[in-house]
């Protein structure tokens, strides 16, 4: 059953001895919900569809709170439908988890655009276009390349970055055309990357750590733990749940007595 596979993963992820059983299955919980795995929960992974197995496989990475996640061709072999609740299920869950969620797609839907924050199409290792998904179009269409109406832009763009072997005349015209524009983003692009780099444009999750400008001081590391420990401990009607926000309540009272004497 997929509960099960998900408690195991899980278990092999924390040490038992310091985390208990409700956190693990209520993250698991959660991440299911997440995912829109809640109503196959009792199903073995075996009958799952190609779209839930594959949330499934994504499930037992995010369960981790990786920094970054990369994944090639998460949605490949699924149709319109499945792509578009996959690439939208990702989204919502790096920016509730405030991962970096870096994937590629050989042929990008239409209807995936705005979900996706960032874009880089390469060409046999050299840098066609690299930045924000909102900007796409304006950089195309100032340097002479306007998408024309009713094209799916991320495909067009994509087919413009790739070479052409249909024929030798076209192999070389395409081969011509990608390096000018790799040479014109190497000259034009750089801003784009540079000028959207500011914090306005990160996701910041208040309930995580961030490490990315130098070390936190111990408060600010104790308080955040605090509050990850209450996002999982939801419980607060319960008895269980009374107690332990009690107990945790008072340890970190004691450690700023400790602090301020």
């Amino acid at each position: 059953m997929i509960g099960s596979d998900y408690t195991l993963e899980l278990c092999n992820v924390f040490h038992s001895g310091q985390v208990s059983g409700y956190l693990k299955s209520s993250k698991v919980k959660q991440v299911m919900a997440d995912l829109a795995l809640s109503n196959v929960a009792n199903k073995c992974v075996t009958n799952l569809t190609k779209s839930e197995y594959r949330r499934l496989v994504i499930g037992v990475q995010l369960i981790r709170d990786p920094i970054i996640l990369l994944l090639d061709e998460p949605t490949w072999d699924l149709d319109p439908l499945n792509t578009y609740l996959v690439i939208s299920i990702l989204s919502n869950a790096a920016k509730k988890y405030g991962t970096d969620i870096i994937l590629t797609m050989e042929k990008p839907r239409s209807d995936v655009f705005p979900f996706l924050d960032r874009v880089v199409y390469l060409c046999l290792g050299d840098v066609v276009y690299a930045g924000p998904t909102r900007n796409l179009l304006d950089y195309f269409g100032s340097i002479g390349f306007p998408c024309p109406q009713l094209e799916n832009p991320l495909m067009y763009y994509l087919c413009l970055s790739t070479v052409d072997r249909r024929s030798r005349e076209r192999f070389i015209e395409s081969n011509h055309q990608i390096a000018a524009l790799v040479e014109k983003f190497k000259l034009e692009g750089q801003g784009i990357m540079q000028g959207n780099l500011h914090e306005n444009n990160r996701i910041v999750n208040p309930n995580k750590i961030q490490m990315n400008y130098g070390k936190p001081g111990g408060l600010h590391v104790i308080w955040m733990l605090y509050l990850r420990l209450l996002d999982y401990q939801r419980a607060f009607i319960t008895k269980s749940g009374l107690i332990f926000n009690a107990m945790v309540g008072t340890y970190f009272i004691s450690i700023m007595n400790t602090i301020c004497l």
